[in-house]
């Protein structure tokens, strides 16, 4: 049926008619503006929009038929990637010139846009007869009835503008509509700008004040033309002006923008996709919006979490990262942050880890940091940093972003290209696992090569292909495969210096040049680029080279594991690397590097993690009180004076009347439980709070509830 719908491009009026439900906003009084639109539609009319939006966008992509300045609802592309600009053109930009910001708004935009000019944009790109068709069926006689409550309106029929709200077609025909903008807007030199969806900021950070004022005056007046002729208009009241004056100016540049006649108003402080700028460079309003939020989230840890029930620890640390680190991560790593402003931000993730384990605010930070729970904002900023300029590597808009801000040089693949879905169609390729750190995840690398080359012996032997590379700093490159014995099977050199590609090229020449059914390569980026369907010319080039109609396995296998097919492939290609070369390869270890956020933020974490997490068998007391006696902060008669009753006696210990440390209490004192089962110095208790057995683990938060009990004055 819905091939028919594709070929007569005439849709059924179910898939044109939604439901539109008014929700009043929190708080506020059920007025008109007040009052939120949620859309329902037809689930099988979304199922053929994804359909028809998947193939538009892949063809987009491919013909490069998208601006680099638009960005918004493309894939491989973010917001983020327009807070990178701003970050390099404006923040940190170091000019004696005056930096100029011009966010304009589009007053209703999805709404207004008229029909006509998203039909004329698809004719523009060539999208073929069927795609046109449909989409002019899809947006033509839509009817909608709207719900308030009780209250229920008569069927609307909906006219010649604006896009369906709900409709997952919608972003991409928005887009179409406004694809021509940036060609002009590229008319006016000096001036740079992003479009995200109907968010569209402008910014100059050179010329003198009179130059700013009249580029960014031609590029509003562009933008409010364009916006017109398709049935759109700019908002002056909504739209912002921001100035960034050069530290020795004293006096504001006298800078004013009009549109559509009307003054955009001068404003200390502009936010961008979420991202706020000060005027004065400082991030106080940030950092005070992120403590608030902070605030507020751990009055929600308090709720959900109860002593006796409710959340563990596992859950409440999900929690702390998606909704605090996730919005730390979301703009912070982009702003010029000074010290004492990165400071206050560790201060809000150790204050929110803390509160998800039960700790007291007064934990030592050093004894948090042992627990390998949090990161820092540094190395947060660095995680996010180094995933955002590999992503962007691997597209053309990305790779323009990149040259943009001066990061491009030799960061990643210059280019990626589709495997031809012919071929694609025949390749497998097994989710990645995780959790596979070369220092921290020993057992599991081992355990997974063991699985891995056992299943592989009870294979026939030209079934099996171990594939590895070798490169140097020269941009010479070899690739090779053996079989399943570890015997030479086909080889090759490529100029590259990026290892990825040779270790693609390997598996390439393992599809097209053998028999294999599996082929296993310690090469991460290189699998998981082959899942991705997007793989460098080199190698896509060699799997042209003879049809590939059996099934293939491409499948990740940890680096020097003791695997004898991939110790062979491993040694023939540094035997065929030096044959051809004198320098020595130069890609050791770089097959396990972290790239990823999570991959990088892991990393950092088990670098310094000494103390284990709570059994999932402990009880959220239990756990408590293990994560306290981790801190050095459980409940011990020093810490009942200084924190309860501020009575010296109180210090005390009952048993003996010496002061009541934690460890005295446990261990030091004579009538303590620790010392009935050779608990006698700080070093033996401390194997105990590092071990990750149960039954130690159960059996210490009890020892140390029992000496509270002896030793402390509670009330």
């Amino acid at each position: 049926y819905m091939n028919k719908v594709w070929e007569t491009g005439q849709l059924p009026q179910a898939w044109k008619n939604a439901s539109i439900i008014l929700i009043p906003k929190p708080g506020k009084p059920p007025k008109l503006e007040n009052l939120r639109p949620i859309s329902l539609t037809s689930c099988v009319g979304k199922l053929m929009e994804r359909v028809i939006q998947t193939r538009l966008t892949k063809y987009m992509e491919q013909e490069n038929l998208w601006p680099h300045e638009m960005v918004g609802f493309r894939p491989g592309l973010s917001t983020q990637d327009v807070m990178l600009r701003l970050r390099y053109d404006i923040i940190t930009h170091e000019s004696s010139d005056t930096k100029t910001i011009l966010g304009l708004d589009l007053t209703k935009a999805f709404d207004n846009v008229k029909h006509k000019a998203v039909l004329e944009g698809l004719q523009e790109v060539g999208v073929g007869t069927r795609t046109y068709n449909y989409i002019k069926d899809f947006l033509t006689n839509r009817e909608v009835t709207m719900s308030f409550q009780s209250a229920k309106s008569h069927t609307i029929t909906l006219g010649s503008k604006g896009t369906p709200q709900g409709s997952v077609l919608s972003p991409f025909l928005f887009n179409i509509a406004m694809r021509g903008l940036p060609a002009q807007l590229k008319q006016i030199p000096d001036l740079k700008f992003s479009m995200y969806a109907d968010d569209i900021n402008l910014w100059i950070n050179k010329g003198s004040d009179a130059e700013i004022e009249s580029k960014l005056q031609a590029a509003a007046n562009k933008v409010v033309e364009y916006a017109a002729k398709r049935g759109l208009s700019c908002s002056p009241q909504k739209s912002e002006l921001f100035i960034c004056n050069p530290k020795y100016k004293k006096n504001k540049a006298d800078i004013k923008i009009n549109v559509e006649n009307y003054p955009v108003p001068q404003v200390e402080e502009i936010r961008i996709l979420g991202m706020i700028l000060q005027a004065r460079g400082q991030n106080t309003n940030t950092i005070k919006k992120l403590e608030n939020y902070a605030a507020q989230v751990t009055g929600i840890f308090r709720r959900v979490a109860l002593r006796g029930h409710g959340l563990k620890e596992r859950s409440l640390l999900k929690m702390t990262q998606a909704y605090i680190i996730s919005r730390i991560c979301y703009a912070t790593p982009f702003l010029n942050l000074k010290k004492t402003e990165r400071e206050k931000i560790d201060v809000i993730i150790r204050k929110c880890v803390k509160r998800a384990l039960g700790l007291p605010v007064s934990t030592s930070t050093e004894k948090l940091e042992k627990m390998g729970i949090h990161n820092t904002w540094q190395e947060l900023t660095e995680a996010v940093r180094i995933s955002q300029l590999e992503r962007l590597s691997q597209t053309e808009t990305g790779r323009a972003i990149l040259d943009w801000v001066g990061l491009q040089s030799d960061r990643g693949p210059q280019t990626k290209t589709s495997i031809p879905p012919n071929i694609r169609e025949h390749i497998l390729v097994p989710p990645l696992p995780r959790n596979m750190h070369p220092d921290y995840n020993k057992e599991r690398r081992e355990h997974r090569a063991k699985a891995i080359a056992k299943r592989m012996k009870r294979t026939a032997v030209d079934e099996v292909a171990y594939v590895d590379a070798s490169c140097g700093r020269h941009g010479a490159a070899v690739s090779a495969v053996v079989n399943g014995e570890g015997a030479p099977k086909i080889a090759a050199s490529t100029r590259t210096r990026d290892i990825s590609t040779a270790e693609e090229v390997a598996i390439a020449l393992a599809c097209t040049g053998t028999q294999a059914k599996t082929i296993i390569s310690d090469s991460k980026t290189a699998v998981w680029n082959f899942a991705k369907g997007r793989i460098s010319e080199e190698a896509k080039k060699i799997l042209l080279t003879n049809p590939i109609t059996r099934t293939i396995s491409i499948i990740w296998i940890p680096a020097h594991e003791s695997v004898p097919g991939n110790e062979a492939a491993h040694l023939l290609a540094r035997d065929l690397y030096h044959r051809a070369a004198v320098e020595q390869p130069e890609c050791k270890g770089i097959k396990d590097c972290a790239i990823t956020y999570n991959e990088i933020t892991e990393s950092y974490k088990l670098d310094r993690k000494v103390y284990p997490p709570p059994d999932r068998s402990l009880t959220n007391n239990e756990a408590r009180i293990w994560r306290r006696l981790q801190a050095d902060n459980y409940i011990c008669p020093v810490w009942v004076f200084l924190t309860q009753t501020g009575e010296e006696e109180d210090s005390k210990c009952k048993n003996c009347g010496q002061k009541g440390t934690l460890d005295h209490i446990i261990w030091q004192c004579a009538d303590s439980p620790g010392a009935g089962i050779n608990i006698d110095s700080r070093e033996a208790w401390e194997v105990w709070l590092r071990s990750g057995d149960p039954t130690v683990q159960r059996h210490a938060t009890s020892l140390a509830a029992e000496a509270v009990k002896s030793a402390c004055n509670l009330t």
